[in-house]
């Protein structure tokens, strides 16, 4: 009980009897040797023993014969390795049978038969050890030794439902998107764009943003600094601006929160004006205030000489982008705004005394006529677009109500390199990963499929060299198109 060092079997025994109140004491082996007779083999007479033949069969399993016993399991394989072996063929127009194993011709190769039951393990060594490779590129890979019925579907199926590519590979090839418009109505302001850029430096009257208003039609620009992006600035230039040009049908906008806050919201409601917002992250949908945001952004730069006094300059970069005749209406938008062409503001007295403009006034049947052929030069310069545009892009996919997508996210600033940060990101429902369920609208570019289970793989070996070349089954859906007010954008919702 008092030794320091005990061999495990007796450290064995001192554990088990500490639950018991004893005490041990010590037995000679003198006093033990009727125990020594109990451990003791039984003694038997000496007797002749049977010779018996004994026949062993030695197997030695390796690789090969893995292969060998894995196709036996697989009744299909089974099946047609034993009518090739009833016929006393080892070798047919599709097969080849080697040592027992079945294998498959295939441009002068002989591929060996994969038993459905493998078919998971050889996409796991081909694709995901293989660095999750394209279908093609893992076809590729896998015709170099292995073959099995409607392989390309299966391999379709696998990558579609590959978690790793799902959630990090981007799609590749031609960009969806189709270019949507509607024939655009020739009336000033009944449809705008507004847009905030910035921020820039704080100037001296505290000013960081600027607020864009662009007239879809005329494309008369309103530029306005602003101290922040918040709602009631944006109300406050638009109740200003709607006093000398009227109330809009439409403001198009992106998600910013100015613009879809409840306040905004109420103001739209309350003069019944159509809200559109753009689909997340597709700032093409809002092309007039980005297209105007670029210009803006070119003219100010050069100007500017102090930073504090960046906002005094935008009236003149204003003047200077509505008097310039646009390329789309072949007129300025302060001739299609007022009829007439605006005196310089420059101070240029030679362009002053140029000017004149009792001959520039226009009557109001030329102003009718003008504004028409306007508005069907500006239909006639979108069906070009979209001709162009759609000649790059592929068809959007189609998505219905209930189908599992991954909608493109920016990865959040962790302040470490975000590239090996998902790029899409999933909120499955009623499996929420916040409290508060995101919902947005998004442009088909910014969306894929999620994870698509294949079905559940026949054998059909018809004709097998289309099932492995051309094969053109693919997982669809049929849904509804979403609403879309095509004016707004460059592709669907």
């Amino acid at each position: 009980m008092e030794k320091r060092e005990l061999i495990p079997r007796i450290a064995r025994w001192w554990l088990r009897i500490q639950e018991f109140d004893i005490e041990i004491l010590h037995r000679s082996g003198t006093r033990m040797e009727h125990v020594d007779a109990l451990s003791r083999a039984p003694y038997e007479d000496s007797r002749e023993m049977e010779e018996a033949d004994l026949t062993i069969f030695k197997t030695v399993i390796d690789k090969a014969d893995w292969l060998f016993a894995v196709q036996l399991q697989d009744e299909k394989i089974k099946r047609i390795a034993s009518e090739m072996i009833a016929r006393k063929i080892t070798e047919n127009d599709e097969y080849v049978l080697e040592l027992g194993r079945l294998y498959r011709k295939h441009n002068n190769k002989h591929l060996w038969v994969v038993p459905k039951q493998l078919r998971y393990r050889i996409l796991v060594e081909c694709h995901d050890n293989a660095g999750h490779m394209s279908t093609d590129k893992t076809i590729s890979r896998i015709i170099n030794q292995f073959w099995f019925p409607r392989m390309r579907n299966y391999v379709k199926g696998y990558i579609n439902s590959c978690v790793g590519c799902s959630l990090y590979k981007q799609r590749g090839g031609r960009q969806e998107g189709q270019y949507h418009y509607d024939n655009i109505k020739p009336v000033p302001f009944a449809t705008v764009h507004i847009d905030h850029l910035g921020p820039f430096p704080r100037s001296s009257k505290r000013n960081e943003h600027i607020l864009v208003i662009v007239d879809a039609y005329t494309k008369f620009t309103i530029i306005r600094a602003v101290k922040s992006t918040a709602t009631r600035h944006v109300i406050e230039i638009v109740r200003d601006v709607c006093s000398y040009v009227g109330m809009p049908e439409r403001i198009v906008t992106d998600r910013g929160t100015a613009f879809t806050s409840k306040d905004f919201e109420k103001f739209c409601r309350e003069h019944n004006v159509k809200h559109v917002l753009n689909a997340v992250s597709t700032p093409r949908a809002n092309g007039h205030a980005e297209r105007t945001n670029r210009i803006i952004l070119s003219m100010l730069l050069p100007t500017v000489e102090n930073e504090k006094r960046w906002d005094e300059k935008l009236n003149q970069i204003q003047w200077s982008i509505n008097t310039m005749t646009n390329k789309t209406t072949n007129r300025s938008p302060f001739q299609l705004l007022y009829c007439y062409e605006q005196r310089d503001t420059l101070k240029n007295s030679v362009v002053q005394a140029l000017q004149c403009t009792d001959d520039q006034v226009l009557t109001t049947e030329e102003l009718q006529q003008l504004r028409t052929d306007t508005a069907t030069r500006i239909d006639e310069h979108r069906a070009e677009a979209k001709k162009r545009y759609d000649a790059k892009h592929a068809k959007p996919t189609v998505y219905s109500e209930g189908d599992l997508v991954l909608a493109e996210s920016e990865p959040a600033s962790t302040g470490t390199s975000r590239k090996l940060e998902p790029r899409l990101v999933e909120d499955l429902p009623n499996a929420q990963r916040t409290q508060r369920h995101y919902k947005s609208v998004y442009a088909s570019d910014k969306l894929k499929p999620w994870c698509q289970i294949p079905l559940d793989d026949t054998d059909d070996e018809d004709n097998p060299a289309d099932n492995y070349l051309n094969d053109s089954c693919e997982v669809a859906t049929i849904c509804q198109e979403a609403d879309y007010d095509s004016v707004f954008g460059k592709g669907p919702l």
